[in-house]
């Protein structure tokens, strides 16, 4: 059967320090070894043409010549020893052991782990299942404790199970109590979302039964145009016109007569009612 299938070469490396385009190759020289049954020596050997770059001075410095005491893995490890920062797996181990799930699904967020965790010999399954208790949301873990789930007992599959149960559960139970009591949204076959602004056409608020509130503290608007508004004596403010000056103001008063010049005449004047004397 594999003799009818065409097996792909391995891509080459070239040594860049980019740890998802180093995994890639890791895997395609595998399963080129695997499917063609080849044997470690032999590929080793053939590696050499899928190497360039800083890749291809480890393997002549390192491995050619030398090929019966190399493995596939310490080539691997070797090479990205060699390719990567120091600081590089300092770095990579602090964040493993300071994974967070944040908005990650259960799954991937165990995936991530363990794949960091393949760099570290010395990282065991009971050190992953630390990391991934300590890293889930605190709801999860809380759900999980309830379920009889804990670090010290529990297995890993076993934790991941329960742990992916609870994180459905509680989406479900988020996405219940989101549309639960709400008949509106911004469109018209959404039933979440917040509530949409009705204006009221400039007008004040309106109580629950449709009528109109007015704030205590509103200021009524005055106009800015038009004919004006008359006072309280029945005059308008056109009408009022300038104060008179002290004198013409005696002079009138001693005549009996009131009151003020207008704008566009010389006087306006009107008689004083005659005062009534109590008897």
């Amino acid at each position: 059967m594999l003799k009818r299938v065409k097996i792909d070469a391995p891509s080459a490396y070239n040594g860049k320090a980019d740890l998802d385009v180093f995994d890639r190759w890791a895997l395609e020289v595998k399963v080129w070894v695997q499917l063609n049954r080849l044997s470690e020596e032999i590929a080793i050997t053939l590696l050499n043409k899928y190497v360039t770059g800083k890749a291809s001075v480890y393997y002549m410095k390192y491995v050619a010549g030398k090929v019966k005491t190399w493995t596939l893995k310490t080539i691997f490890e070797g090479l990205f020893d060699y390719c990567f920062p120091k600081d590089f797996k300092s770095n990579l181990r602090r964040k493993l052991m300071t994974a967070s799930q944040g908005k990650t699904r259960i799954t991937d967020f165990i995936r991530d782990i363990e794949m960091m965790a393949d760099r570290f010999p010395d990282i065991n399954e009971r050190g992953i299942i630390e990391i991934f208790w300590w890293g889930i949301q605190q709801p999860i873990r809380a759900k999980i404790l309830e379920m009889g789930i804990n670090a010290e007992h529990s297995s890993l599959d076993k934790m991941v199970k329960y742990a992916a149960r609870a994180e459905d559960g509680i989406r479900e139970m988020n996405t219940q109590r989101d549309n639960t009591g709400k008949a509106w949204g911004r469109f018209a076959n959404r039933t979440g979302g917040p509530k949409p602004y009705r204006p009221s056409n400039g007008k004040g608020r309106q109580d629950s039964d449709g009528k109109e509130r007015v704030r205590a503290n509103a200021v009524t608007p005055q106009p800015t145009g038009g004919p004006s508004r008359p006072n309280y004596r029945g005059r308008t403010q056109r009408q009022q016109g300038r104060k008179l000056s002290r004198a013409k103001r005696d002079e009138l008063r001693a005549e009996g007569k009131c009151h003020r010049e207008n704008v566009g005449n010389l006087l306006s004047l009107t008689t004083r009612p005659p005062a009534y004397k109590a008897l």
